[in-house]
């Protein structure tokens, strides 16, 4: 079994050089094509109230068969959250290409947020056909003047004052 899965891996990749070889060597006299990924994205959130929310979104991947190209992965999710001004938890349910449900979590501290979309894999619950992990940071660097003064002037209430709705992050830092 070991064998017979090498020698199929060995002529896999005996393919794939024999094909960049042609491609390497006729660049210099051809040209070719290649598509982009395309998707079509659809979004909708929904708040429950006293923190509670609901975010469904689609990305509709379109591939042409027989066509040199990125493939854009169909996805379906919906995620539950709940969200405070310091706090966030979130647990995405997502079905990727139609067919492999994906459970996840994410917890957003502040600006730092730490989650996965496969939490299956991280444990090591079922097949494992890939993992994630991703770590986000934001720093606000520049606040216009503008949201500075409306936050002076704005009625303060029982816990902080009330954020522009104008501001706006300019710079946000993402590792993934």
């Amino acid at each position: 079994m070991v064998a017979l899965t090498q020698r199929r891996l060995a002529e896999v990749d005996a393919l794939i050089n024999e094909e960049l070889l042609r491609l390497s060597s006729d660049s210099e006299n051809s040209s070719y094509r290649m598509a982009l990924p395309t998707a079509l994205s659809a979004q909708f959130d929904y708040n429950f109230g006293k923190g509670f929310y609901a975010n469904s979104t689609l990305i509709h991947g379109f591939s042409r068969k027989r066509k040199l190209g990125v493939k854009r992965n169909s996805t379906f999710s919906i995620t539950p959250r709940y969200e405070r001004r310091q706090v966030e938890v979130a647990l995405p349910l997502t079905i990727q290409n139609y067919q492999k449900l994906r459970v996840g979590a994410a917890i957003r501290i502040y600006s730092v947020i730490f989650g996965t979309d496969n939490l299956g894999s991280l444990i090591g619950v079922g097949r494992t056909y890939g993992a994630d992990f991703y770590f986000s940071f934001k720093y606000t660097m520049f606040r216009p003047w503008y949201c500075k003064d409306k936050l002076k002037r704005a009625p303060k209430r029982k816990k902080g004052g009330v954020a522009c709705p104008s501001c706006f992050c300019i710079s946000k830092i993402y590792f993934y």
